[in-house]
């Protein structure tokens, strides 16, 4: 399954604000995220936010593209 991730970091929690599907049956989720965007630290505990919010290992989440934006593809494995 593949989800388009909003993040917002610099933020003082870290928690999914919204979780949409839009008029394309895709699925939105925007994340707040507490870490900078430096040395990958925002997309390590991005990852460790979704594997909370769907309750899987980290090992099956991947960033297919956007690991330096703030709009992310992100891919997770069954």
């Amino acid at each position: 399954m593949k989800i388009l991730v909003k993040v917002q970091p610099f933020s003082k929690t870290c928690e999914i604000i919204s979780d949409e599907i839009d008029l394309l049956n895709a699925r939105i989720i925007t994340a707040k995220i507490n870490q900078p965007p430096i040395d990958g630290k925002a997309n390590d505990k991005l990852i460790e936010v979704l594997a909370n919010y769907f309750k899987i290992k980290k090992s099956a989440i991947k960033i297919v593209r956007g690991t330096a934006s703030r709009n992310k593809i992100i891919e997770i494995q069954d």
